[in-house]
């Protein structure tokens, strides 16, 4: 009778396991399986994990499901569609298998669609949905993938249970994706219960004036936790703020906004602060997605300690320990000559840099005025026209109509000084673009909230103090960096050890202090690419690019 009752169980698992292994043939073969609605995305591992399994399911009893579920629900907090990991099927398929209403090829295709769900939410929170190469031809940052040990890893989380550990660890582990995560769930959660309130228009509203619109501004910045003494989401009584009063209070609490939207902190509502308020929660939302998917990209592996510069924040840092130790204004690339977005090591500090024009400068700015007759661009500039061999020759004796930037057999160079183009110091990170960190003479353009002003490169408010971190050489200390920048003399210094510099671009990403989260103009107009991404359909890694996928 023992053997009579444990035979049903058996018998089935069995022929679960023969429905399992003629799916995976098939996918083997194919590289594509269909199960309800849901098209395989794990079209090479799936094959390699059921074999070392010997397609035992993985997915019984079928309570196991629920931790995967569960998780896949809360993939809206990481900034990702749960629809993409096959929710709703999910959560269909195993209410009958649970009512007892499933044959062994539907618990086979439930099994494999699982494990599949498990599979894409970890690679996506791993190394993120959309693929950076496919947006940006200058991205340049590892993306570490190893199917065979991806196998193995989702194998051991299969055997033991420990699938919410094991989505946890695919997630970026610096503190910065977190929090970002952490913000994202706190809208979701004001977007639910309505937002934030919509400030009339009209005009200017400053402080200390009287105006049937400030409640209302007041409202809004109490929802976004500007207002002392609020916290972010938080509701409070319109009737308890019905003043009309501009007060104090409600001027610095516009100030905090402002810094957060890095607009002009002037305390006054004008145009480009209403309209920042008047952002719908749901926006904010989307740049909050489109962050965490940039986080996905390049924060994993990162080193003990690098430079950032933040495009879109017009700010450069340096971080060690996972902590920012140094933090500076930047100007970065104008629209039309946009800063790239890559990595590479700085390698090289230059004092008293001379500057020699490159080519793109060379044919947008200067060559169209010299072809024209007009050396005085040269005289502007302080430029000197050298040979190949790199003697100083007169410009007159130029016959600037046949040179071309890309035939020029001359370089145009300004030398070291105050007002060289380059200031004192510049940072050399080799990269195809010829883009470094450097100083600069118009040091009044760092007062501008919007800094989109250089022709790629990046100027660094701070730099000499930039160069003694890196350098982290007692011999280079500040005394001695002023003592060689005050001689005037070109002089190299060479890393002790390679710095990464990261050029990221940030939207959204989180501040301390009120509202907790800055939101910065998406100035070249990239965020939209990185959402349509996120809301794709997810196809099968077998047809999806070069990437090295599951």
């Amino acid at each position: 009778m023992l053997l009579l009752a444990l035979w049903p169980s058996v018998a089935s698992a069995t022929t679960v396991e023969t429905a399992i292994h003629t799916r995976i043939d098939q996918l083997a073969e194919h590289r594509a399986l269909t199960i309800g609605s849901t098209r395989i995305a794990a079209s090479r591992l799936l094959p390699e994990l059921y074999e070392r399994r010997g397609d035992r399911p993985a997915w019984e009893p079928v309570a196991r499901l629920d931790s995967l579920i569960d998780a896949i629900a809360d993939a809206e907090f990481d900034g990702l569609a749960p629809k993409d990991y096959a929710l709703d099927e999910l959560r269909r398929r195993r209410a009958e298998v649970s009512g007892g209403h499933a044959d062994p090829a539907a618990r086979a295709d439930l099994d494999l669609l699982a494990t599949d769900a498990l599979a894409r939410l970890a690679y996506h929170l791993y190394l993120g949905k959309v693929d950076p190469a496919q947006l940006d031809p200058h991205w340049n940052f590892p993306r570490r993938f190893d199917r065979e040990d991806a196998v193995a890893v989702l194998g051991r989380a299969l055997d033991t249970g420990h699938v919410s550990l094991l989505l946890e660890r695919a997630r970026p582990e610096q503190p910065l994706y977190h929090a970002m995560r952490r913000l994202l769930i706190a809208h979701l959660e004001l977007a639910r219960r309505g937002g934030w309130p919509k400030v009339p228009g009209g005009s200017m509203l400053e402080p200390g004036a009287v105006d049937a619109r400030v409640p209302a501004l007041r409202a809004r910045l109490a929802a976004s936790g500007d207002l002392e003494g609020s916290r972010f989401g938080a509701a409070r009584s319109v009737a308890a703020d019905s003043s009309r009063v501009f007060d104090p209070a409600l001027a610095r609490a516009v100030e905090a906004f402002q810094r957060r939207h890095l607009l002009a902190a002037d305390g006054a509502v004008g145009p480009a602060t209403l309209a920042a308020l008047n952002v719908p929660i749901e926006r904010r939302i989307e740049q909050l997605r489109v962050n965490l998917e940039r986080g996905r990209w390049v924060l994993q592996h990162l080193p003990d300690s690098f430079v950032v510069t933040n495009v879109a924040a017009y700010e450069t840092y340096l971080v060690v320990g996972n902590r920012r130790v140094w933090t500076a204004r930047c100007q970065v690339g104008q629209q039309s000559r946009q800063t790239p977005i890559f990595r590479a090591d700085m390698r090289t500090v230059v004092f008293n840099p001379t500057w020699t024009v490159p080519s793109g400068i060379l044919a947008r700015d200067i060559l169209p005025s010299l072809k024209r007759g007009d050396l005085s661009v040269l005289r502007r500039k302080r430029l000197d026209v050298l040979d190949a061999k790199g003697r100083v020759v007169s410009p007159e004796s130029v016959n600037w109509s046949h040179v071309s930037a890309r035939n020029c057999p001359y370089t145009l160079r300004q030398d070291a000084g105050p007002d060289n183009a380059l200031g004192r110091v510049k940072l050399l990170f080799p990269n195809p673009y010829a883009v470094y960190l450097h100083d600069t003479p118009a040091r009044d353009l760092f007062e501008h909230t919007q800094r989109a002003f250089s022709s790629g490169c990046i100027r660094v408010e701070r730099p000499l103090e930039l160069a003694e971190r890196a350098l982290a050489d007692s011999r280079w200390d500040a005394e001695a960096i002023a003592k060689t920048v005050e001689s005037g003399k070109t002089t190299s210094v060479a890393l002790r050890h390679p710095l990464p510099v990261l050029l990221l671009y940030w939207t959204a990403f989180p501040i301390s202090g009120p509202g907790g989260v800055a939101f910065a103009a998406d100035i070249y107009r990239r965020d939209a690419r990185v959402l349509h991404g996120l809301e794709a359909k997810v196809r099968s890694t077998a047809a999806a690019s070069t990437a090295k996928a599951p």
